[in-house]
């Protein structure tokens, strides 16, 4: 329940995804090929851990994403199936599911609460966490 996998929550860590495919056109294609192509993941940039992430209200807490300085994209933590922490516990019992389980030290992307957006000619991009944190990189 949301209770196990918030004790089991080690940290969260401020990140962006990446996403990336091989197709020409990713709209022509099945899902299967989606999923044997890693699901349009391309990469997972990750900012510094933070240990007392209890501290924070996620459902009103706001995470934006900028490129260049500029934001593109803003949203609560809610808009994470309500809140982080429940798309971590649908994972959790979907692979257990499945006969398998989350490990100590697992990395989870729990989803987007910015949505997603085309970095075309950025140069920087970022997100930011507020006072939990942020990360970034530059394109070259």
């Amino acid at each position: 329940d949301i209770d196990d996998v918030s004790d089991a929550i080690e940290a969260v860590v401020p990140a962006i995804e990446i996403c990336d495919h091989r197709f020409k056109s990713w709209k022509a294609v099945s899902l299967e090929e989606i999923i044997a192509d890693n699901a349009f993941h391309g990469a997972l940039v990750l900012g510094e851990p933070v240990a007392d992430w209890r501290e924070y209200d996620y459902l009103t807490h706001e995470i934006s994403l900028s490129f260049g300085g500029e934001i593109v994209g803003r949203g609560p933590g809610a808009l994470v199936l309500g809140h982080p922490v429940q798309s971590v516990m649908w994972l959790a019992n979907k692979l257990i599911q499945h006969e398998k389980h989350l490990k100590a030290g697992d990395i989870v992307a729990a989803g987007t609460c910015t949505g997603l957006h085309y970095a075309n000619n950025a140069s920087r991009v970022s997100a930011s966490l507020g006072e939990i944190g942020e990360v970034s990189f530059d394109f070259e």
